[in-house]
């Protein structure tokens, strides 16, 4: 009777922990676990120097020579069930080949048994006749402290703890390879035909230990779904008197406390007859299936009970396989939940910052819905209204239900706690530390990297989310950069004719968040006013790329020429300001060309100058060039405007009523000519007593 094998039980079918997952997101596992272990070696937390080969476009022939180089390159490549039916079968060519060799003397960390360079490698084969794909993961550097459990029970880990690597190997491995289980027997109902010698599933072998899988029907409950199992074979290459010893050892401790001595004739049962003919027999199997699983080459004689000269693993080496992946995926999906194995074509990293910022390429994107079984209900996962997603990673590891994104796609490589099953991020204190890192990773891109300074504009023109890139990024105002203004307002300006393409060219543009209240003068200043969110005008008005419509008014006012074409008028002003306004010289007291509506008046602080707009007449004397009304309103806001701190706005305003009545000069109109007659002077009074008075009669 064969000895009965260990198993460790799984997930039931179709369990909610998998709801979030994809292809692309199981295969993520397998890539991170191969990957953990360069940075591991290296001791480093970013790598990526992966050799690349897409043998898509290459014939047959290629193929299948670059498939015996594979074999030879990586003798525990293609092992257990499904990796020895790749290797067996010439239906299977190797399709995207990703593969990494680091030398032994560069290792820093070396967890290898035996001292021999690293090798990693990933490969997706595609079958000639059916649409399915299939992946093999391998890597020869097995940690110290792994073994089988590590991989099949629930939480196991060797790298939770370990500042490089990234991930916890147990939970996460088992629901990547239940996911793939599920979803290869969904693609084998949509195929027909399948060869006989043509086996769907996955299985995986960590040193000289095979795992496949299998289901269990619950016993006690008919309604309860299926639970999926792993079955371990133990391939420990040992001869005969170790395989004996090894049995009795387990034998003894299954009994424990037992004194039953269990032998024939007296004898101890590791040197009785029987037990040694069962153990020959059961030492047999296990080499018949070494060289089933490709882990020995064949044996000459069938009597050696041995792997000596032909052994093609080695026990620090891990190899997984999965067969019957959906034909329709391509590598740059397939492969799209690690970052930078197919590198996207717009990318930008932020020097001395751990953040880099990039756009989703299309192929990214999960392929024609019709094209996948019915068991890929998750691909909805990632999908957007328009355009590729976006997609944010922790450290080059996809995070399905990361940090907020709106369009721009983040890999930041400080440090996030990530949920156990890998779907999203704990809200911690190190979030917060991630949002003051991507504002001064924004704030730096916009200032240095043009290109991704108008992706940046974009983003937050477009989005208002409070964790968007609109509400976190804050512009380093502390540093005179005029430069640094300029990249700002360069990006907004290509960001918002972009998003207004109908605007021409020759024609200015005003962002603003208060359009309704704005919009008149915008246009009165000739420019094109573009609605924008409050947040996104905070970044806009605070890195210097735009100023507040007010802002322009006023340069514009002071950059207008002085007119003297009213002496009367001018001279009136200049006595009214000598008393609100005595620090003012009076020669930098002007009325400037300038008939817009608003501003009045514009107090240049630095200049320790006044700008008075052209003065227009009120509409009760709107035909009376000689009308004086403006004079007390021009008044009145020059006091508020040359004020500063609230105690001289107070005292400035308590001299307004002396000024205005010294800049009347005891008249209440402006004589045509200075020369005119007292009789031309007294004819005026009726008429002009009221003038200057508007201002007045509206308090």
């Amino acid at each position: 009777m064969a000895p009965r094998r260990p198993t460790y039980d799984w997930k039931a079918r179709n369990c909610a922990e998998l709801e979030n997952f994809d292809v692309p997101f199981a295969f993520k596992e397998y890539v991170q676990n191969v990957q953990g272990q360069v940075l591991k070696g290296l001791r480093t937390r970013e790598w990526s120097d992966w050799r690349r080969e897409d043998l898509r476009n290459e014939t047959p022939k290629n193929r299948e020579t670059r498939k015996k180089s594979l074999i030879t390159d990586y003798p525990g490549l293609l092992t257990g069930p499904h990796g020895a039916q790749i290797k067996r079968l010439k239906v299977w060519q190797p399709w995207y080949i990703l593969s990494a060799q680091i030398p032994y003397l560069q290792l820093r960390y070396r967890s290898a048994n035996l001292p021999k360079d690293l090798q990693i490698a990933l490969v997706l084969w595609r079958h000639t006749t059916l649409d399915i794909t299939a992946l093999s993961a391998f890597n020869n550097h097995l940690d110290k402290e792994a073994k089988f459990s590590t991989f099949t029970v629930d939480g196991a880990s060797t790298s939770r703890h370990d500042i490089f690597a990234v991930g916890e190997k147990g939970k996460g491995f088992i629901l990547a390879t239940q996911f793939l289980q599920e979803h290869t027997e969904a693609v084998f109902k949509t195929l027909s035909d399948v060869p006989k010698d043509v086996k769907l599933g996955a299985s995986f072998r960590v040193g000289h230990k095979i795992g496949t899988l299998k289901w269990r029907e619950p016993k006690y409950d008919d309604e309860a779904e299926e639970v999926l199992y792993v079955v371990l074979d133990d391939l420990t290459p040992l001869n005969l008197q170790a395989y004996m010893d090894k049995k009795a050892a387990n034998k003894k401790k299954r009994r424990r406390d037992s004194d039953d001595s269990d032998s024939e004739a007296g004898q101890p049962v590791a040197t009785t007859d029987k037990f040694r003919t069962q153990s020959e027999k059961a030492l047999n199997k296990i080499y018949e299936d070494r060289v089933r699983f490709q882990m020995d080459a064949k044996r000459e004689d069938k009597s050696l009970l041995s792997s000596a000269g032909r052994q093609l693993v080695y026990g620090d080496e891990v190899a997984i396989t999965v067969v019957g992946i959906n034909g329709s995926f391509q590598p740059e999906y397939l492969f799209r939940s690690i970052y930078g194995i197919i590198p996207p074509e717009h990318a930008w990293r932020v020097p001395n910052t751990p953040v880099q910022f990039f756009i989703s390429p299309a192929n990214f994107d999960a392929p024609d819905r019709n094209a996948q079984p019915p068991a890929e209900s998750s691909e909805d996962l990632f999908e957007t209204e328009s355009g590729p997603p976006a997609l944010f990673y922790s450290r080059d590891q996809l995070v399905p239900f990361g940090l907020f994104l709106n369009k721009l796609s983040i890999n930041y490589h400080g440090t996030l706690h990530i949920t156990s099953d890998r779907v999203a991020i704990l809200r911690d204190y190190r979030v917060d530390v991630y949002q003051k890192d991507l504002s001064l990773a924004a704030d730096l891109g916009f200032r240095t990297i043009p290109e991704l300074a108008v992706e940046l504009a974009l983003d937050v023109l477009s989005c208002d989310h409070s964790d968007s890139l609109s509400h976190l990024i804050k512009p380093d105002n502390e540093v005179d950069d005029s430069e640094g203004t300029k990249a700002y307002r360069a990006a907004f300006e290509a960001a918002l004719r972009k998003l207004n393409p109908d605007i021409p060219a020759s024609t200015r543009i005003q962002p603003t968040a208060s359009i309704k209240k704005e919009k008149d003068l915008i246009e009165e200043l000739g420019l094109e006013a573009v609605e924008v969110s409050d947040s996104a005008w905070r970044i806009i008005h605070d890195s210097g790329a735009y100023l507040a419509v007010k802002d322009v008014a006023r340069k514009r006012l002071l950059s207008r020429p002085a007119i003297n074409d009213a002496p009367g008028r001018l001279k009136r002003l200049r006595l009214a300001m000598a008393k609100v306004a005595p620090h003012v010289p009076e020669e930098n007291v002007t009325i400037r060309d300038y008939s817009l509506s608003t501003p009045k008046v514009v107090f240049d602080e630095k200049k320790n100058l006044l700008a008075f707009a052209t003065p227009r007449p009120c509409g009760k004397h709107a035909k009376q060039k000689s009308c004086l009304c403006w004079l007390g309103p021009a008044v009145y806001e020059a006091a508020m405007r040359v004020g500063g701190d609230k105690r001289s706005t107070e005292e400035n305003l308590d001299s307004f009523y002396p000024a205005f009545l010294m800049g009347m000069n005891g008249k209440t109109a402006v004589d045509e000519e200075e020369d005119a007659s007292d009789e031309d002077d007294d004819d005026d009074d009726d008429s002009g007593n009221e003038m200057g008075m508007c201002f007045f009669s509206s308090l």
